[in-house]
């Protein structure tokens, strides 16, 4: 982003990003707690949203995405049946994707709501300093068939995500259904949805802003 803030803490539509997600679980009855894991620096800051969100916990994540999900894993209480997690970048999450996402995880034991790949993929195996000075070379095309984007919130029973984040033993997954995965066990598909954006870039924050405004 090119900024001093943290993307969770940058400003859309009024608010910080990370305080959009947190309205939307919220304001949901099925929603008894929310944990969110900060930046060490930003700690101070996540603990004035406390007045804001009565159930808040906040706790430091780690070097790494892991490290990270098992601070928030062990904010969460003991006697939690499902758990959600979600990215503090996606301030567009509504109620309905969270609703069936719980309902799928809470019958099959994990679930993620995904949306199709619509964009034509291509095998780049250039660095991306040779993509800049032009001499990126494309290997081939990938089939888009039975491939789709993962979103959040990703949700679980509560003893098999804990289970999964335990066998973890590297800190390659790039997601917690990976980890989930992993185990060999089950992972539910629900639809997701293309306002669902994980805001990565300056575009995507300004996208974020029409959509918030809408």
């Amino acid at each position: 982003m090119r900024s001093g803030v943290r993307k969770p803490w940058l400003s859309v539509a009024g608010a910080p990003l990370v305080v959009h997600v947190l309205r939307s679980f919220a304001r949901l009855d099925i929603a008894r707690e929310l944990v969110l894991v900060v930046h060490a620096d930003d700690t101070s800051r996540a603990e004035q949203l406390h007045d804001a969100f009565e159930p808040l916990r906040v706790t430091t994540g780690g070097q790494h995405r892991v490290d990270s999900v098992r601070a928030g894993l062990a904010a969460v209480s003991a006697d939690a049946e499902l758990i959600a997690v979600q990215d503090g970048v996606r301030p567009l999450v509504d109620e309905a994707l969270i609703r069936r996402t719980c309902r799928a995880a809470a019958e099959m034991g994990a679930a993620v709501p995904v949306i199709p790949v619509a964009a034509t993929l291509k095998e780049v195996p250039s660095a991306p300093e040779e993509l800049e000075r032009g001499e990126g070379r494309i290997a081939r095309t990938v089939s888009r068939e039975g491939l789709w984007e993962a979103q959040t919130p990703q949700v679980f029973h509560a003893a098999l995500i804990r289970r999964a984040y335990d066998k973890l033993t590297d800190t390659d997954v790039t997601d917690d259904a990976q980890a989930v995965e992993r185990l060999g066990e089950p992972v539910a598909a629900v639809p997701g949805s293309v306002h669902n954006i994980k805001v990565t870039t300056p575009d995507d924050l300004k996208l974020a802003e029409l959509l918030l405004r809408d």
